[in-house]
């Protein structure tokens, strides 16, 4: 193989808001108290413009589906070999190795799949605003969206399927993949699971 990039879905990002009838340091707190009870970890944390970033991390399963648009493709590149010398050296390593290209193709593989399979866990970042309105009111704002916890990938060749001889030629075929530009785009369920934990956090007080 040659080459694998990555194609995102053209989908815009989901935010979800909710005005609580509370001053801004009572959702401030409730805000870093939701973030505790939602296991994930602040990171920054600006009172006077109202911004808070957290990040949780999560293995990647089919699960991630339900509250995730998960559709991104790995689209690979792959080259069809044949023997530079046929008689006595038609074994697949021989023409993955020394062989001469006669085409070129391209195959997709699916993302979350590969990072299952590969055990590759999955960041979720969330972008919380805070901001105070009038009449004693404040507005919460947030975003959410994964992206895999590491950067890189290798694609092998034995996880495309042809026929029985272009498959065992890839087997011996391999390359890294660029992964830091994959980004799951939430559905909305967890930035309204994540209001209405701030909702049940203010009103037991």
């Amino acid at each position: 193989m040659r080459s694998g990039v990555i194609i995102n879905p053209a989908k815009e990002t989901v935010s979800r808001s909710e005005t609580y009838n509370k001053a801004f340091n009572d959702i401030w707190q409730a805000v870093l108290n939701a973030c505790k009870e939602a296991d994930v970890l602040i990171k920054v944390i600006e009172e006077e413009n109202g911004i808070v970033t957290a990040e949780g991390s999560i293995a990647a399963t089919e699960e991630l589906s339900k509250t995730f648009e998960t559709s991104q493709k790995i689209v690979l590149t792959y080259d069809k070999m044949r023997p530079v010398k046929f008689f006595g050296s038609a074994v697949p390593a021989y023409v993955a190795r020394t062989g001469k290209v006669v085409s070129s193709n391209v195959a997709e593989l699916d993302l979350l799949s590969e990072l299952k399979r590969q055990g590759v866990f999955v960041n979720l970042s969330y972008n919380i605003h805070v901001e105070k309105m009038d009449n004693n009111e404040t507005k919460v704002s947030i975003n959410i969206f994964a992206s895999p916890a590491q950067p890189k990938i290798m694609c092998l060749g034995d996880q495309i399927h042809f026929n029985m001889f272009i498959t065992q030629q890839l087997m011996f075929q391999k390359v890294e993949i660029d992964i830091s530009e994959a980004k799951f785009l939430s559905k909305g369920t967890l930035e309204d699971n994540f209001l209405m934990l701030i909702k049940k956090l203010i009103t037991k007080g």
